[in-house]
């Protein structure tokens, strides 16, 4: 039997990160642009508005702030006022995409799987940073990307284009992170 955790309203609701140090659900409301946080223990909700569409958020090394994914670009989110500090811009400015899904691999670089807004534009695809923030990225296209997984050798990013329902790999380089489609 499958328990729902936490009942709430969401345009798009995606991407639950469970932080064990603050004993936190975190999840983003993509087209809403917001990020929610359920707490067990507590039963009490909360939601951070970010203004803007955000796809994906994971956890650093400072309890109170995320990584995230936004429209246009990646920020530091302050996870207590919501504030953000932008890391980098998205290059190009991606007129026709949004981040949709991401993760951390176990080099600490955050990947992040980005979807097309215009209709059936093959503009998606995954990028990445390094701890330090420097971008990579691959060269997949896809329509809307989601479940990203990697081996566990490390050596291949795994990721679905839902759209057309369709698994991509793509070999990872652990030096730097940086892949091709195979």
């Amino acid at each position: 039997m499958i328990d729902v955790a936490v009942a709430g309203p969401a345009i798009l609701g995606e991407g639950p990160v469970w932080d064990a140090r603050r004993g936190e659900l975190l999840w983003v409301d993509i087209t809403a642009g917001a990020v929610n946080a359920y707490m067990p223990e507590t039963g009490a909700t909360r939601r951070i508005e970010l203004g803007e569409n955000v796809g994906c958020v994971a956890l650093t090394r400072d309890a109170g702030t995320v990584v995230g994914a936004l429209r246009s670009g990646w920020y530091w989110v302050d996870l207590e006022d919501g504030t953000k500090e932008l890391i980098a811009p998205v290059p190009d400015g991606a007129p026709n995409q949004r981040f949709n899904d991401g993760a951390v691999d176990s080099a600490g670089r955050f990947w992040r799987a980005r979807s097309r807004t215009a209709k059936r534009t093959r503009s998606g695809g995954c990028s990445s940073s390094t701890p330090t923030c420097a971008i990579g990225s691959s060269t997949a296209a896809s329509l809307c990307s989601n479940g990203l997984a990697w081996s566990l050798d490390d050596r291949w990013l795994f990721f679905v284009d839902s759209t057309p329902r369709r698994d991509l790999p793509i070999p990872v380089r652990r030096s730097d992170g940086a892949g091709r489609r195979a």
